[in-house]
């Protein structure tokens, strides 16, 4: 796989933040017991031109955390406390997220097979935020989709625009759902897990053309992913999160070669292509507390080998310098 890290933003120049997520704390709420957290305490941001990673196991919050940014997360589910500032606008505070939704942050969301409407064509449904959110004739509509899918490479594109989505292999689908979030140029796409179910060829190709989009839009990427040997190779910056928190972030060279928290190491451990395909990968050992379940201290304790009397008590957010902060007693 090649890489695609190739930030755009000037070093000599500060960047401009455009997506700052403060604190935000998202709850499930049950009939029968106290709400329970999704995401804790959760800051992150991504810089304009910034392809940025959020990685973590199943169940880690990756999703409904993006989701909350605009305004998709689930019956039940609300977000109790945080900012999320969009080019300097709080989208929370007395305001609707889904107001930027689609125009200034897309979503790729994960499957495609079941994101896309079977009975609709491929043509109309790339073409629906351009209905929704535009002021386009429908022949000028038609043409927008041809070019769009163009941009994403689907084979012959003009002709195939009145497929539908069984016609389509996982990677055309896949494609399909980037040019659909594409269509109104937004400057920020959230990308989450859009190389599941993939092989390791179409992901690389699907890779390459989100740094292609990157390059050519300049559009900034929110990617979600559990696959840390994916995201290595072209994300500028990592948050990894665990049952709800951060609990570590920087850069793609602090987190890879200055790992200070046991929860990244066991990734990294765990991905093959990163671990050198050893006869045996190592694992991490029991699961992922469920969001419900009432843990004191540090939430990695009992699957840490490295936990210790400290860990008793939640760890704080330690800086490394730079942008590299962990939250770790032993690290």
């Amino acid at each position: 796989m090649c890489s695609t890290r190739n930030s755009m933003t000037d070093p000599g120049q500060k960047a401009e933040r455009l997506l700052e997520v403060e604190g935000l704390t998202i709850v499930l709420r049950h009939r029968h017991r106290p709400p329970a957290a999704i995401a804790r305490d959760v800051s992150l941001h991504v810089n304009a031109g910034e392809i940025v990673g959020l990685i973590g196991e199943s169940g880690s919050g990756k999703t409904m955390t993006a989701k909350s940014l605009i305004g998709l997360l689930p019956d039940r589910m609300e977000v109790v406390s945080g900012h999320v500032r969009f080019r300097g606008r709080d989208l929370l505070d007395g305001g609707d997220p889904g107001r930027v939704r689609g125009r200034e942050i897309a979503l790729i969301p994960q499957d495609a097979l079941h994101a896309l409407n079977p009975v609709k064509t491929i043509g109309w449904q790339v073409g629906e935020p351009l209905k929704v959110h535009g002021r386009l004739r429908q022949r000028r509509i038609a043409n927008v989709v041809g070019d769009l899918l163009e941009r994403v490479h689907i084979p012959d594109a003009r002709r195939r625009v009145g497929d539908y989505p069984h016609q389509f292999s996982g990677g055309m689908q896949q494609r399909a759902l980037t040019a659909m979030a594409l269509s109104m140029e937004p400057p920020l796409i959230l990308a989450d897990e859009p190389t599941t179910a993939l092989d390791v060829t179409i992901q690389a190709e699907i890779i390459d053309l989100i740094g292609e989009l990157r390059d050519a839009t300049g559009a900034s990427f929110l990617f979600i992913s559990h696959d840390l040997a994916l995201v290595s190779s072209f994300c500028d910056r990592i948050y990894v999160m665990y049952a709800g928190e951060i609990v570590e972030s920087g850069t793609t060279d602090a987190i890879f070669n200055h790992t200070r928290h046991p929860y990244t190491r066991a990734l990294i451990g765990a991905a093959p292509r990163l671990a050198g395909n050893p006869e045996r990968l190592p694992t991490i050992p029991g699961r992922i507390p469920r969001p419900h379940e009432e843990i004191r201290g540090c939430r990695f304790r009992e699957r840490c080998p490295e936990a210790g009397a400290a860990c008793g008590e939640a760890p704080r957010l330690e800086t490394a310098g730079g942008d590299h902060a962990y939250r770790c007693w032993y690290a």
